[in-house]
């Protein structure tokens, strides 16, 4: 999460707000972003459906 806060982020490390992501994302296409991030993120040890699951909350809470 701190790469997404300018705050908590390493010295150096730029970091990608999470706001308005649902205006870069729909649900499918950020499911499938989950299974290969740009680097430095890290793929998340999930399959399909926790992908999903995962996209769903963070469209829920920073779609907007």
């Amino acid at each position: 999460a701190s790469c997404h806060e300018t705050a908590a982020a390493a010295p150096g490390m730029v970091t990608k707000k999470l706001e308005k992501l649902g205006e870069r994302y729909d649900l499918a296409s950020l499911t499938v972003f989950f299974a290969a991030p740009t680097p430095p993120m890290p793929a998340p040890p999930l399959d399909e459906s926790g992908r999903r699951e995962l996209a769903a909350y963070v469209l829920d809470r920073f779609g907007s």
